[in-house]
């Protein structure tokens, strides 16, 4: 199974993305759309946004995942809900950062590798939240990162 360093490894744009399309197949479209829309639509996920900004241009450092994890669970959708749901909702937060500094392209730029980083503890923290049984997702989701990068 995939470590942490090595999803470390992997573009930004492809440890989210892949997240977001197996999110997509489990629980479907609408579930997404809404994960989404409620992301973008709170304000304490916007002044998420601008914190990691903020930290990252002035340290050159993203901050940790369980900081932002942890002001993501404030927000009502995410409070009662399933950890995967929390885990989206925490890496389209932290692209959102990215795409900041990258303009929307799926390019690297400056802090692509601190991205990364995060992302990465942000997949482990959730599993590491759900539990010893990381249930069907978590275990899905690290075989097709293994996959990947087993073939880069």
């Amino acid at each position: 199974m995939i470590t942490r360093e090595q999803v470390q490894d992997c573009a930004p744009y492809y440890i989210a993305g892949e997240f977001l399309r197996l999110y997509q197949k489990e629980f479907g479209d609408r579930k997404l759309v809404e994960t989404i829309e409620k992301i973008k639509s709170s304000e304490k996920a916007q002044t998420i946004v601008q914190h990691i900004i903020y930290t990252s241009t002035n340290s050159s450092k993203y901050p940790d995942a369980k900081f932002i994890i942890e002001h993501m669970h404030t927000i009502r959708y995410f409070i009662f809900g399933k950890i995967e749901t929390l885990c989206l909702g925490t890496m389209f937060t932290v692209s959102m950062a990215g795409d900041y500094f990258r303009g929307g392209l799926e390019t690297d730029y400056p802090y692509s590798k601190e991205e990364s980083r995060l992302l990465a503890e942000v997949l482990f923290y959730c599993i590491d939240m759900k539990g010893r049984l990381m249930g069907k997702f978590f275990a899905d989701y690290l075989s097709i990162l293994t996959q990947e990068y087993i073939n880069i």
